[in-house]
């Protein structure tokens, strides 16, 4: 399923809390990622491991800056840049 936009990708997070029989310990996040043009899915544990998965299928690739050591995010070859609003 693509946007009417080229430029715009779709996503559908589900989070949960997973039942535990252990009372001494908050019970895990778990979640699930779907990209809806490509239909692909991800279980994770880790807001990165969600992160990582909307980047890529995004078409981003996070890139070092080279004065600060953090990190920004930047197209992948062939896709165009996206508008952020601040």
């Amino acid at each position: 399923m693509r946007a009417p936009h080229d430029d715009t990708d779709v996503f559908i997070v589900r989070i949960w809390r997973e039942a535990t029989e252990r009372d001494d310990a908050p019970p895990p996040w778990r979640g699930q990622v779907e990209h809806l043009a490509s239909q692909r899915r991800l279980g994770f544990t880790s807001l990165r491991t969600l992160c990582r998965f909307i980047a890529k299928a995004a078409g981003l690739e996070r890139q070092p800056a080279p004065d600060d050591g953090e990190s920004k995010v930047s197209p992948a070859p062939g896709r165009k840049a996206k508008r952020t609003r601040r």
